[in-house]
């Protein structure tokens, strides 16, 4: 498919992301996209995969935030191996943290198990409900004091419940997650260990995608790539990161990149962000490589 010429020197190459997150991963599901994509549907085939894509990343950095956030100090007389606080939301309501320190060091460490149970709680242009959990942690460092650190564990979202603007929607599933602290990096990636769901979507196991930050310059990149059946589109699609989404941190969607989804028969649509609010789609109606028609839209449109 015919590209945008422009290239984003401030964007790291995608490669060098995924190896930042760490490890490899299973191969998505053997189904093969099975729905053609047009000019008609590449709209709403786009908003699904960037959502399908990328909500599992922005959910599990606000899950792993709580691991850098310092526990209170546990009740005299209760049980020192598990301590609980209420947060406040940076936007609003509230998550209630369970933290259970199974050894009983008083610090963040292996084997260590987190509950996060969400009320309404507001952070990063999203409002939560609904209950997730940290279990099987490996955490190499010091969350709350260490320079760099490294914290490894499986991810449940057991229903939590998001809402982007658009009206809520639940994301369920267990994902392997590291989030890991270099010295001008904050890195996040994450798997599908089995199939999850994300609104009406199916995410393939295996399917993965990061979030990346950057402290010099403020900005993000969001890359992935896995497969998904959306019952709406009525079948599967792919999806893959052709150059890192980049943008800022205070904003949830970027500015830079490319985005490309498949359909049946080579047919595709791909995400360019113009800017950070407007982007266009190019579509390949035929899958002969060449773009069939541009639609510009922008990302408020894409969410609904």
């Amino acid at each position: 498919m015919r590209r945008h010429a422009r290239t984003y020197v401030f964007a790291a190459p995608l490669a060098l992301l995924v190896a930042c997150g760490g490890g490899s991963r299973p191969a998505t599901p053997a189904a093969s996209p099975n729905v053609a994509i047009t000019a008609t549907n590449a709209e709403a085939v786009a908003g699904a995969a960037y959502e399908t894509a990328f909500m599992p990343a922005r959910l599990a950095r606000i899950v792993l935030g709580f691991v850098e956030v310092a526990p209170p100090t546990p009740p005299t007389g209760g049980n020192p191996a598990i301590v609980t606080q209420t947060l406040a939301g940076p936007d609003g309501g509230s998550a209630v943290v369970t933290w259970n320190d199974v050894d009983r060091d008083g610090l963040y460490t292996s084997g260590d198990a987190f509950t996060v149970a969400f009320d309404a709680y507001s952070a990063h242009g999203l409002i939560l409900a609904g209950t997730a959990t940290l279990d099987g942690t490996y955490i190499d460092g010091n969350p709350l004091t260490s320079l760099t650190w490294i914290c490894e564990a499986s991810l449940e979202l057991l229903g939590v419940t998001y809402d982007g603007g658009a009206g809520p929607r639940t994301a369920a599933g267990t994902f392997t997650v590291r989030r890991e602290r270099r010295a001008i990096t904050e890195i996040l990636s994450l798997v599908a260990t089995g199939e999850a769901t994300v609104g009406l979507r199916t995410l393939g196991s295996g399917s993965g995608s990061g979030r990346n930050e950057y402290t010099l310059d403020f900005q993000q990149g969001f890359y992935g790539d896995g497969r998904y059946v959306d019952p709406v589109a009525g079948g599967a699609f792919d999806y893959a990161t052709v150059r890192t989404m980049t943008g800022l941190q205070f904003l949830p969607d970027p500015g830079f990149g490319e985005f490309l989804v498949s359909g049946a028969n080579g047919t595709s649509v791909t995400i360019v962000p113009v800017d950070l609010f407007s982007i266009d789609l190019l579509v390949d109606e035929n899958g002969d490589g060449e773009v069939d028609a541009t639609i510009a839209t922008d990302w408020a449109t894409l969410w609904q």
